[in-house]
């Protein structure tokens, strides 16, 4: 949300936005990114791109998160490869709000 900085002319400036206001308006923007984010995320099951090797996905997790040239996280079962490596993955499936996939055959 905006905020005037002293000494400017917005500082001045009549009929200011209530703080509740903005925080609505805050919290919907945000409600609807998410949701538009959600739905392209989904939108990727069944396509394949090339993606660079994250990491894992936490300690006590059996996958390996990958990122693919349209930003998407995508969550794989696979500890052969090194961070940093270009892999072809599949997007197979979505659940729970993670995008899963698995690591393609090296042709895309």
């Amino acid at each position: 949300p905006f905020s005037p900085r002293p000494g400017t002319a917005a500082e001045m400036m009549p009929d200011r936005v209530a703080p509740e206001t903005k925080k609505r308006r805050s919290d919907e923007l945000i409600r609807l990114g998410n949701e538009k984010r959600s739905a392209f995320v989904r939108s990727r099951v069944g396509t394949s791109e090339t993606g660079v090797i994250q990491g894992p996905a936490g300690e006590s997790s059996p996958h390996t998160i990958v990122l693919t040239g349209s930003y998407c996280e995508v969550l794989v079962k696979d500890s052969d490869r090194k961070t940093g490596m270009l892999v072809p993955v599949e997007m197979t499936h979505f659940v729970r709000g993670k995008l899963y996939g698995r690591i393609a055959s090296d042709r895309l």
